[in-house]
């Protein structure tokens, strides 16, 4: 689990979920702490839709389903599918440069470079040249402030590496808390579903013949 999600679910560790109001077609759950309105949320399901808003800020799922509640319920532990039904507006707000993701593709060049250099398709005078380069960028990919930045560096020195659909972007750390909070509302309305049908289990059980 992401260590910037796994810090926000512990400092939800002791939310628990309201129901505000469940038809068939609209849904809202409040979830928070007793009182305390530290990292509470609230999620909304309506038709194609979820919206979630809390101290956090605010998340737009667009799944285009009629009922958006098992959808999320199905979806919620694979981020990457679920950031997807995010509009495309909200998505950059949500993204920041992410150094890591930028030294990886560095290294990668490297090693395709060195393939190129055993195969011959280039002298060795050229690999030097461009691994002095590439070095250089490696060691200042920690001081640019956007992906933009980084990218026009990296199309100077290796123009034929550079993919326009790479991206050097991760989720930022306040959208990752949002998806902390659909994971612990996943996880207390499954858990209050499963308590819900022991409980009738047990009813039933205990009814008299």
């Amino acid at each position: 689990m992401n260590k910037t999600i796994q810090h926000y679910k512990k400092e939800m560790k002791n939310h628990t979920l309201r129901v505000e109001f469940e038809t068939e077609k609209f849904k809202s759950y409040l979830c928070k702490n007793g009182d305390d309105i530290h990292f509470h949320f609230r999620i909304v399901f309506l038709p194609n839709t979820i919206f979630l808003t809390g101290d956090l800020g605010e998340l737009t799922l667009k799944p285009y389903r009629e009922n958006t509640l098992p959808w999320l319920l199905g979806s919620y532990d694979n981020t990457p599918y679920m950031m997807e039904k995010v509009p495309h507006k909200s998505q950059d707000h949500d993204k920041e440069y992410n150094p890591e993701l930028a030294k990886d593709h560095l290294y990668e060049f490297k090693e395709n470079l060195t393939e190129k250099l055993r195969d011959g398709d280039i002298t060795k005078g050229e690999y030097e040249n461009t691994i002095k380069d590439v070095d250089k960028l490696l060691s200042r990919c920690e001081s640019f402030s956007s992906e933009m930045e980084f990218i026009e560096e990296l199309e100077y020195i290796c123009p034929d590496w550079f993919d326009s659909e790479s991206s050097f972007t991760s989720l930022n750390e306040r959208a990752l808390g949002r998806i902390a909070q659909i994971e612990k509302f996943c996880e207390l309305y499954e858990a209050l579903n499963n308590k819900s049908t022991a409980t009738i289990e047990n009813l039933s059980t205990g009814c008299p013949h």
